[in-house]
């Protein structure tokens, strides 16, 4: 009965499993002629594949994060240079017109210390550069200080502030995507990790090569990506583990003759 089982299903769904397969070992292009060692070969080639893209990821999500942390330090560098230029427009105003100017331009309080609250508080003292201090006397009859080219300067600084932002909001999004595309390709080497190692398993054990066999066993370390000691005494994890080409030709030749018994 168990072997009838077994049977009928393949009878009633090997044609659907056979067509998920090929695409799935061989892309949809199988070779011509399919040996056993070509379809072992492309049972591991379904981890080896998930586990390149899944390094390649990890280099892509290391170059994102040290590209947004770059533009991190730019940005920090823009705030720093705005607010100094904030603090130099307050000093000299206060200097030429007394205190009862400082709060008329906008540049009473605390300076912020954010980025977009920075850029708010900057822009409103731009504005009131260029309207001027038409109604204040300089104290002491000294010369009017140029509030135009005050404004220009500030201008040019936020300017610059504005861009390091979305320079950092542009890297962080691309670190995002890179590291939600991480997921997804340590999610598939997860989903395919059991089955490819238990393909190769059984077929060691079908060819009665139970050393190998045991030496691919899952286990739930493994499922999770994680080397066993014996991994480790090897020097190797577990998706290089699994890379076995070498023993493909002696499993061939073992299940043929298993096969003619």
């Amino acid at each position: 009965m168990i072997t009838h089982t077994l049977a009928s299903s393949v009878d009633t769904q090997g044609g659907q499993l056979a067509g998920a397969l090929n695409a799935v070992l061989f892309e949809g292009n199988p070779p011509d002629p399919l040996t056993m060692s070509a379809v072992i070969g492309a049972v591991i080639r379904v981890l080896q594949r998930d586990y390149a893209e899944l390094n390649r990821l990890d280099q892509l999500v290391a170059k994102e994060k040290a590209q947004a942390e770059k533009k991190r330090v730019l940005r920090d560098q823009q705030i720093a240079r705005v607010r100094q230029r904030v603090f130099s427009i307050r000093s000299l105003l206060e200097g030429s017109f007394g205190g009862e100017a400082i709060p008329a331009m906008g540049l009473g309080g605390r300076t912020p210390e954010g980025c977009d609250a920075l850029i708010t508080h900057g822009r409103n003292i731009q504005a009131q550069l260029e309207e001027g201090l038409s109604s204040y006397e300089t104290l002491f009859g000294l010369e009017r200080p140029n509030l135009g080219a005050m404004s220009a300067e500030l201008g040019r600084d936020l300017d610059q502030l504005e861009a390091a932002v979305d320079a950092v909001r542009v890297e962080v999004r691309e670190t995002e995507d890179a590291q939600a595309a991480h997921n997804r390709a340590n999610e598939a080497w997860s989903r395919h990790y059991a089955p490819v190692a238990g393909i190769l398993e059984n077929l060691y054990r079908l060819a009665e090569m139970n050393a190998h066999a045991d030496r691919l066993r899952p286990t739930s370390r493994r499922r999770a990506g994680l080397p066993e000691a014996a991994d480790i005494e090897e020097g190797i994890n577990v998706a290089d583990m699994l890379a076995v080409s070498a023993d493909i030709q002696a499993v061939e030749s073992a299940i043929s003759r298993a096969e003619s018994r």
